[in-house]
């Protein structure tokens, strides 16, 4: 026994170390000197090849049952190259070198020291922790490296009292104690240290004063069933799906039931170290209640009329104005006519005592139904009028015109599009009463006729007409419109159009009626602008001619025209007069609208022959000489074909050289005047 106290100072001391994790052996080997399997005394167990400098520090791994595994390396054991061995367990030992750098772990030893060696001191208790509780089997064991393989007798024991039969490595505690082993080796025998044991008790169960459903604020109480001595009782409620609380505690618990739907109660117990937690129990909450179905006023005609208790009571008594009615006390009530008053019933239970219900007052039935109409009950087709009674939900409705009822028509209101007399029958479901009103007289008139036409083409050019015309008839009035709008004035059947638009008529009777025709659009196209005018002198000498030029524009035509008649072949937009007359031309656009132009009259006023002048023109490099004129030009001018005026120079003498502006190739007119004489002539500009 000395030596188990030395060891255990031992392994006190070393228990201050650092406890590194077990990793595989690498340059550290270690070896046993000896048995490993020891009774009294120990084994050698030594560093092969220590090295100089190094410190070494040995550990000692336990041991659990078997089949599990080891709880990692226990406390620092001893330190040195060289140690002894007096323990069971895996010996290792890690060196470390000097001034710090990577340790070296060795290989692991099973050493086993025999129950009642030196060493057995180590024995461990047979559960890893203690107390041991809220299990209601616990699993003891002796780790094999204590029995196994030697002779050896096993004990256990509970509250140091040696339980019989119980020899072998593991046993199974159902009661609550301490245990512990006793292991009998060829050494001697040797015993554990105890493990305490709480097998939790029998849960309890708990009963209720009153069953589920219970009353509002009525007092129930609930009662432990057979309690376990040294238990306690805690008391848990739950309302209508909320957080359970605690509410009370101990074997019984008095609870006022609140003002809720629902609750839960449930009973917490505690004993022997273990707390555990009952099945809830359910209970619904009910409030009494009482009212009369149907409620308000009922209208009592004839037979009779059932009033109904809406109720969880136990037990009715029905009133009328105040006064208990002998025997009437069921759910229900039928009152015959004409027992009119007000009627209500008393609910009894043993929740709040009595709750008296709402008052129905029952009365003759006298409800005459009246349609108002929502508007005239006077007016034109399409148009409509709304009748409606009062809305009730006590009453049901049919609709009738002419006295035949109006399928699918059972709502207070109706909208009515056609002629007839409109009446209602109310039906009362509070009093079982049927009445109909006074009829409503509807007048829907007809709408008139209403077609216009035209007398010609509705296309044609400014300054034309077309006239439209509606159909006619006694009492009918008009209203013609141009683009949707009242074209002021005009109000009879007929309407002249001259201008670009759509038009209708609005055609009333002598009702007050109106219908809209037909549209019929109107289209007037623009005329041309049609002007002429001279390129010269309109007074020439026979043998001349002088240029008249119509306005150009795109899409034109031309008709030129000697007094009224027209000029065969003359359709340019350029004339050449050489014989008195008065000439005009007629322009024609793309629309196929024309215009006659002013009028230019030409007149031949003296002979060629007088004086026979040819003149000679010659271009070239923008210089222009006229060749043939012995006297002075007074004036020369040169025009495009269509008559526009490109150069003019007066005063010019006879062979005289004339710088002109650059002119393209082309065709022009050259007008001439020598003295009264004016000569015009078509040139053509070549070799620019």
């Amino acid at each position: 026994m000395k030596h188990k106290y030395l060891l255990s100072t031992v392994l006190i001391f070393l228990s201050s170390f650092l406890i590194p994790s077990k990793t595989i052996a690498q340059g550290l080997i270690i070896s046993a000197l000896g048995p490993t399997d020891i009774c009294f005394g120990s084994v050698t167990l030594q560093v092969n090849n220590p090295i100089s400098g190094y410190q070494y520090n040995w550990y000692v791994g336990s041991y659990h049952c078997d089949g599990a595994t080891s709880v990692g390396p226990s406390n620092p054991y001893a330190m040195g190259s060289t140690i002894q061995a007096y323990a069971s367990g895996e010996f290792y030992c890690y060196g470390v070198p000097p001034g710090g750098g990577l340790w070296e772990l060795s290989n692991f030893i099973l050493v086993r020291a025999l129950p009642g060696s030196v060493g057995s001191i180590r024995m461990p208790r047979p559960y890893d922790t203690s107390p041991v509780s809220c299990m209601n089997t616990v699993p003891l064991c002796i780790p094999t490296a204590f029995w196994q393989n030697f002779p050896s007798t096993i004990k256990w024991y509970r509250n140091n009292v040696l339980i019989a039969g119980a020899s072998l490595p593991n046993y199974s505690a159902n009661q609550s104690g301490w245990y512990k082993y006793s292991i009998t080796s060829p050494c001697m025998t040797d015993f554990s240290d105890s493990v305490q044991v709480l097998i939790p008790s029998t849960l309890s169960t708990f009963s209720s004063s009153s069953p589920s459903p219970v009353c509002n604020f009525t007092p129930i109480t609930f009662t432990v069933n057979s309690p376990v001595s040294g238990a306690t009782y805690t008391w848990q409620v739950s309302q209508a799906g909320g957080t359970y609380l605690n509410s009370g505690s101990g074997t019984t618990f008095n609870y006022n039931v609140p003002s809720t739907t629902y609750f839960n109660i449930r009973l917490v117990q505690t004993d022997n170290g273990c707390t555990r937690t009952t099945a809830s129990q359910y209970f619904q909450v009910t409030t009494l209640v009482a009212s009369v179905t149907p409620s308000g006023t009922v209208a009592l005609c004839s037979g009779s009329r059932t009033l109904t208790a809406i109720s969880n009571a136990t037990s009715f008594q029905w009133t009328k104005d105040g006064i208990d009615i002998p025997g009437a006390n069921q759910s229900s009530f039928v009152v015959q006519a004409p027992n009119t008053g007000v009627y209500g019933v008393k609910a009894l239970g043993n929740c709040n005592g009595v709750v008296q219900s709402n008052q129905v007052n029952v009365t003759v039935g006298s409800y005459n139904p009246v349609v108002t109409p929502n508007g005239p009950t006077s007016f034109c087709t399409g148009g409509s009028v709304v009748l409606s009674t009062t809305s009730s939900t006590n009453y049901t409705y049919k609709w009738l015109k002419n006295s035949t009822l109006i399928s699918g028509a059972t709502s207070n209101s109706l909208s009515v599009t056609s002629s007839g007399d409109y009446s209602v029958e109310v039906y009362e479901t509070s009093s079982g009463c049927t009445n109909t009103s006074l009829p409503v007289t509807v007048l829907v008139n007809p709408l008139p006729t209403a077609t216009i036409t035209a007398n010609g083409s509705t296309t044609f050019c400014a300054g034309g007409n077309v006239g439209l015309f509606s159909n006619t008839g006694s009492g009918l009035s008009y209203q013609w419109k141009k683009n949707g709008i009242n074209i002021s004035g005009a109000t009879t059947s007929t309407y002249t159009a001259t201008s670009t638009s759509s038009y209708k008529c609005l055609v009333t009777n002598s009702n007050g009626c109106s219908r809209a025709s037909n549209s019929i659009s109107v289209t007037v196209n623009p005329l041309p602008t049609a002007i002429v005018s001279a390129m010269g002198n309109t007074q020439i000498c026979a043998g001349d001619s002088v240029g008249l030029s119509a306005n150009v524009s795109p899409g034109l035509t031309y008709q030129w025209k000697k007094y009224a008649n027209a000029i065969s072949g003359a359709v340019q937009s350029v004339y050449y007069a050489s014989t008195t007359g008065n000439y005009k031309c007629v322009l024609t656009n793309q629309y196929g609208c024309s215009r006659t132009s002013n009028i230019i009259g030409v007149g031949v006023i003296c002979r060629n022959m007088e004086t026979n002048i040819e003149p000679d023109f010659d271009y070239h490099n923008s210089v222009l000489t006229i060749q043939g004129i012995d006297g002075l030009i007074s004036q020369l001018s040169i025009h495009d074909l269509a008559g526009k005026l490109l150069f003019e120079e007066n005063n010019i003498s006879a062979g005289q050289e004339i710088m002109l502006p650059n002119f393209n190739e082309g065709m022009y007119l050259l007008r001439i005047q020598v003295g009264s004489k004016v000569i015009t002539k078509k040139q053509i500009f070549t070799g620019i």
